[in-house]
């Protein structure tokens, strides 16, 4: 995962960054906005950069040298969790949090959990992850096997397990968790 710091257009240069690992630079020829191009190589892959007017950029994410809408291209997590966009119109939005299952000790397939996103809120199925009210508050918790901790907020229903703002703390690895134990007093 590369997070974009800056993009000198004096001296030619945009600042990336890899948070777990550091910055560094990479040199575009042209001028933003209008012929502006960049080589970024990641994983023995080479990705075109286009740099446009404004500090903006569009990258070529599957190597092939072109931005299409018509590429389909997953986007990854800092654990190695894959988010598919399964579907998208003006209704709902539905996305896929996918842990593979290299990632997984003593796994047979992939780990798949559905999250529907509509104007009213977002909504987990009861069958990818089970998700408990915590006591008090308008929280919903959930950790996947793989230790990927769900804390679901805003006008929850456990019923639906629906709510309003999602956090997911995806692990750079797997947790050896299967439960979330809590002492009240």
């Amino acid at each position: 995962m590369l997070r974009l710091v800056n993009i000198d257009e004096d001296d030619h240069l945009i600042l990336l960054e890899d948070p777990p690992l550091e910055r560094f630079y990479v040199y575009f020829e042209g001028k933003p906005g209008v012929n502006a191009t960049a080589d970024l190589i990641v994983y023995n892959v080479l990705h075109k950069v286009y740099i446009g007017a404004n500090e903006s950029m569009s990258i070529d994410l599957n190597g092939n040298g072109r931005i299409s809408s018509n590429d389909n291209v997953p986007i990854i997590t800092a654990g190695n969790g894959i988010i598919r966009i399964n579907r998208a119109d003006e209704e709902l939005m539905n996305i896929s949090i996918i842990t593979p299952k290299q990632m997984r000790e003593n796994a047979n397939s992939d780990l798949r959990l559905d999250i529907i996103i509509t104007k009213d809120g977002l909504s987990i199925d009861k069958q990818y992850l089970e998700m408990f009210q915590e006591p008090g508050k308008e929280l919903l918790v959930g950790m996947t096997d793989y230790g990927a901790l769900f804390l679901l907020k805003g006008e929850v229903d456990e019923d639906d397990q629906s709510g309003e703002d999602l956090t997911i703390k995806y692990p750079v690895v797997q947790r050896f968790a299967d439960v979330i134990v809590k002492a009240y007093e």
